[in-house]
């Protein structure tokens, strides 16, 4: 499985960016680069750690805000 792996110079630039593309269904990423999964991990790390949630708390949540608000983010800007 491939990885994205950003410079720090890509990372920097990314802060200012005002448009974000996000590649969900294999369009623009080859599907082998596991986009989504990165993106849920990287998700649930977020929440443990802005929550201070357990890693299962964490899943938990995650999942429940994607069914009741259509996004985990959605969830999470909506309570929290």
């Amino acid at each position: 499985m491939s990885k994205l792996i950003l410079s720090p110079e890509d990372a920097e630039a990314l802060r200012h960016s005002a448009v974000w593309i996000f590649d969900l269904d294999n369009t623009l990423y080859a599907a082998d680069t596991d986009l989504f999964a990165q993106i849920d991990q990287r998700m649930g790390k977020f929440i443990c750690d802005f929550l201070g949630l357990t890693h299962d708390e964490a899943k938990s949540l995650q999942k429940n805000y994607f069914h009741e608000h259509g996004t985990t983010l959605n969830g999470l800007m909506l309570n929290h």
